[in-house]
Order: C-alpha cells, then structure tokens, then sequence
C-alpha cells in the first residue's frame, strides 16, 4: 500500500493538526487507495475522518443548500433535499458499489489521471518517466503536463458557482469551488479539510441546469468529456457552461443565450492540443461544441 502510518481522527480538531503536518485525509478512498495501491504514495500518512459528523449531512439553509465534505454520493443521491439535476448528475458517476463509499469531497479534490501516470509501478517503469515522475516530457506530447480531472461532480458544481468551506490549522476560508482549482488557493488547501459545499438556491430549480456527457461503458470508465450549463441568475440571456475531464479541472465561460454558433465554437477552445486519454483531442473539440449546444437548449428560458 505504499502508506507509513495510518490513524483515525477523534475530532475534527485532530484531523486538522494532522493534515497541516502533511497527513492525507481519507473518507471513501476511492481515489486515494488505487494511488496508494499502484505505488504513487510512497511514505504517505493517512488520517481517516469518514467518522466525522461535522463533515457528514445534507440541508437546507435561508441561501441554499449545504453538503457536508464527507456525505457519500450514494446519500446525497437519496436525500430529499437534492433537487433532482444534482441526483441526476451523481447518479452517473461510477457504478452503485462506488457510490456508496466515493464521497463529495473526494469526488471534488479528485486527483488528475493520465493513462501513463496511474498505472502500477512495472508498467509505468517501463513506459518510462514522464514530468511527474522525473522525466523532462510528457508522455502525452508537449512539455506540460496533460493530466486531467476526471470528476463529473466538480464540472456541475464550478457550472452553478458551487462554494467550498475549506478549514486549513485555525483557519477557515470560503472560497468558489471555480477558484480552488486555481494555484493560489490549490496551494493554500495543501494541508487542509474540505468541510462542506454550498449551492445557491438560485441554482436549485429543476431545468436550470443540464449536464451532459461521454462515457465508452457505464459505471466501469472515468468520462472522457462533461459538459454542464446553467442559466445565470439575473442575467436571464446568458449561460454559464463548464468544460470537465478532457481538461486539467473544470474550466467555465458565459454565453449568451441563445447562443450563436460562433459563441458555442468557444467551448472547443478550452480542450487543450495534448489528452492523456485514448480520444484524440480534434474529436474531444467537435464533441465539446456539441454538447455545449444540447445543454445551452436545456436551460435557455
């Protein structure tokens, strides 16, 4: 397994000073055993905080609704308070066994997957060492990294301005889940617990947002490409569509509604040149104008 150390946290008091000493926090372990498994945490210290309940619970608030980090997809699913676009779109993630133990801060800091990367130690041996693992090239193309974030649940939440309650030591600090991802506030959650995730009511009325996606095989492969729009509250002619798993995490534009076919085009420009996925990126754009198109007639008024 790869893992030096494991404890199981009685507070969140405890959890928190573990992290902030570069313990890694695991609830479901869907993402982190198989890393842990395939030898891509060596020497990692592992703090369990599935037991938690201030991380745990589903409910509504005067502003919107509220999602403890460590509520599995399965229960956020079966609450009554999730409007039914957002069980519709967590039940599409992985199959039911997954979702009964992947949770929703899992599924948000979800790490990047290539095809070379996350692979077990002889394989990736001997494809030989790509950027993050010593060597000077991506194994993909080009001199970045092409590894993507495969989360279906990250791309719906950045499409309805999702925000995350991220505690950090004594710290606490409410941020865009769209800004998370960006290396200011990456580098402050390095060390960290996501508590919750609050979506405004404003996104919660059903036919306000639309998710669509592909996926070769059902509950067995990550998505190759999700696209997510939702209409923008108060401004009634425009459209907020988020491009996920074909880039390195959710990327988000506003169109206007409806949409020109020149303005949907815009989606195309957000897969970069290089995949680490088996579909190529030309066929990735086309994709992406495509379902940009479908989710922009879903929600127009």
């Amino acid at each position: 397994m790869s893992i030096c150390d494991v404890r199981t946290a009685r507070s969140l008091e405890e959890a928190l000073v573990l992290t902030a000493e570069g313990w890694l926090p695991l609830a479901g372990g869907t993402d982190l055993v198989p890393r842990m498994k395939h030898g891509l945490l060596t020497g990692a210290r592992v703090v369990i905080v599935r037991g938690l309940k201030e991380l745990h619970g589903v409910h509504t608030t005067d502003t919107g609704l509220v999602v403890g980090a460590c509520t599995t997809i399965a229960d956020l699913c079966r609450s009554s308070a999730c409007p039914p676009w957002l069980g519709g779109a967590c039940a599409q993630i992985a199959g039911p066994r997954v979702r009964e133990l992947a949770t929703v801060g899992g599924a948000l800091l979800q790490e990047r997957r290539c095809r070379y990367y996350n692979r077990p130690v002889l394989w990736r041996t001997a494809s030989g060492a790509c950027l993050r693992t010593g060597g000077d090239r991506c194994l993909a193309g080009g001199d970045r990294c092409c590894a993507t974030q495969r989360s279906l649940l990250s791309t719906v939440l950045v499409a309805v301005s999702a925000s995350v309650v991220i505690s950090r030591g004594a710290e606490e600090r409410s941020v865009l889940l769209e800004d998370l991802y960006g290396p200011e506030a990456g580098a402050w959650r390095a060390g960290g617990i996501i508590r919750s995730v609050s979506i405004s009511r404003m996104a919660e009325a059903e036919g306000k947002v639309a998710v669509e996606w592909i996926r070769r095989r059902a509950s067995i492969d990550y998505h190759d490409l999700v696209v997510a729009g939702a209409s923008r509250a108060g401004s009634p002619h425009e459209v907020s569509v988020t491009v996920g798993a074909a880039v390195p995490y959710p990327r988000r534009i506003v169109l206007p509604s409806p949409a020109p076919g020149g303005a949907i085009r815009s989606a195309a420009t957000l897969i970069p040149s290089a995949q680490s996925g088996r579909l190529s990126p030309a066929y990735l754009r086309h994709a992406a104008v495509v379902l940009a198109g479908r989710v922009i007639a879903r929600v127009a008024p």
